[in-house]
């Protein structure tokens, strides 16, 4: 059972706002024209927005203050805002500005309007092997980058991959995500993506940034339309696969896809590290300064037109949920105020 497929189910379309009708909007939050939805989460949901300083789209999530009381994830969405005050690369979602209401935190970001790779995937079921190359490529750097800054992803998925307006990849969510980290540094807490966790985190193991990298495997395997060797029926048998190291035979992977993915889906210890990935055969063909720099074209690898946005089905009693601050719960959002703006 691949990612696709667990996913598809859960996936409302909606076609995506048109500037005429988001510039047309009268809902303000802050200095910012509210449109459609684009999708909902377990805090709050995400919106299309234009600003009225710059005529500019951003998405903002909107996240319910008495949600992240009543669920004690205050800590985690600290987490989540100190790691996106950093990013500042092409291969990741840019934070612009976070402020509050008396009900909500909002957080603007990046909009990219061609939707996710989770999306794509359902549309085109695989990628050529080139395409595949490329992209994969440009998750590497997204992924080298994080890294580079002390940053472990922790959910690296389709979903989690944005299809920019020039065809690019942008990694966005960073709710698993952990800031100050180092290269030994281990974790313990399983989270994540059942298709993409690595064995050392199912076992409840201590494990590093390497895990980022099985993920990385996974999704190779799934832009050329496979599920990967620990495919299975049922979530339990993946499980098990997976810890294990159970692997199935995947048919029609060309010879250097499997050489690679099978020296990341292993344990930790074995697992190729970022430069051996790198520097692997499979990406001999990769011009690298050009790849990091987004100097190759992709506008018209895809159909990117037909793409839409997605939203979750939502629980529209989120919407109704009313927060009723105390001195003490309102001390806990007072960090949560930035501007990249300089507009």
């Amino acid at each position: 059972m691949s990612d696709i497929s667990m996913e598809k189910d859960k996936i409302e379309t909606i076609p995506l706002e048109t500037k005429k009708e988001n510039r047309n909007s009268n809902v303000l939050v802050g200095e910012y024209r509210v449109g459609k939805k684009l999708g909902s989460g377990s805090f709050g949901k995400v919106v299309l927005v234009v600003r009225s300083e710059d005529e500019k789209e951003y998405a903002m999530k909107i996240i319910k203050k008495g949600l992240v009381v009543e669920k004690k994830q205050i800590e985690n969405l600290r987490r989540e805002f100190a790691v996106m005050q950093l990013l500042g690369s092409p291969f990741v979602t840019k934070l612009y500005e976070v402020f509050q209401t008396s009900q909500e935190l909002c957080f603007v970001m990046d909009y990219e309007n061609k939707g996710n790779f989770l999306q794509l995937m359902l549309r085109i079921a695989k990628m050529e092997n080139d395409v595949a190359r490329f992209y994969s490529a440009e998750l590497f750097c997204g992924i080298k980058y994080l890294h580079g800054i002390n940053i472990i992803h922790q959910d690296i998925k389709l979903s989690n991959l944005l299809l920019t307006k020039t065809g690019h990849l942008k990694i966005c969510d960073f709710g698993l995500s952990h800031p100050d980290t180092t290269a030994d540094m281990t974790f313990t807490s399983c989270c994540g993506s059942l298709m993409y966790l690595a064995p050392e985190k199912l076992l409840r193991k201590p494990y590093t940034r390497s895990a980022d990298w099985w993920a990385f495997g996974a999704i190779i395997m799934n832009f050329l339309g496979s599920g990967g060797p620990f495919e299975r029926e049922k979530s339990i048998e993946i499980m098990v696969a997976i810890s294990h190291l159970d692997k199935i035979e995947v048919v029609d992977l060309p010879e250097d896809v499997f050489d690679l993915t099978d020296k990341i889906f292993t344990y930790e210890e074995d697992r190729l590290t970022q430069d051996q990935i790198q520097s692997h055969r499979y990406f001999e063909t990769v011009d690298w300064d050009n790849v990091e720099n987004q100097r190759i074209p992709v506008e018209n690898v895809f159909d990117l037109d037909a793409c839409t946005a997605t939203a979750s089905r939502s629980d529209k009693s989120k919407d109704d949920f009313v927060y009723t601050g105390t001195e003490e719960t309102e001390k806990m959002f007072e960090i949560f105020n930035f501007k990249r703006f300089l507009n």
